[in-house]
């Protein structure tokens, strides 16, 4: 689920405080087919009827991962085991893999975030949103 990648992509950046990659992830989800409402209710994932289980598990990996790659456990992987083959597994942690060098390469280089992405950022208050909050 191309959607879902995004998100997983957006909750990893929020993770490491990219503002350019989470406003480039919500606009792809959200162009992608994710509600408006569920791009905007990813940073409370945990709680929201609006996921799923198994993105709840994937959302949780990103995070996680994330903050500290080797404070993943092992109750993370059960509970992707329990949605997600060993092919999207690996797709999941590699999207995640991919923003941590993405969100470092950004933030270092100090990208310009370009006015489409960043008026979808403005239209859902992105700036203002933390994961949890």
């Amino acid at each position: 689920d191309r959607g879902l990648k995004q998100l997983v992509a957006m909750v990893a950046s929020a993770a490491n405080g990219c503002h350019y990659c989470q406003a480039h992830t919500s606009h792809s989800a959200h162009n992608l087919g994710v509600s408006q409402e569920k791009v905007e209710a990813v940073f409370d994932f945990e709680s929201s009827s609006l996921f799923s289980d198994a993105e709840r598990a994937a959302l949780r990996l990103a995070w996680h991962a994330a903050l500290q790659p080797n404070a993943t456990s092992d109750s993370d992987f059960a509970a992707l085991k329990a949605h997600y083959s060993d092919r999207e597994i690996v797709e999941i942690v590699s999207v995640i893999a991919l923003f941590g060098f993405l969100n470092r390469w950004s933030d270092t280089m100090e990208s310009e975030l370009e006015p489409l992405p960043q008026s979808f950022a403005d239209s859902i208050n992105l700036s203002a949103r933390k994961l949890g909050s």
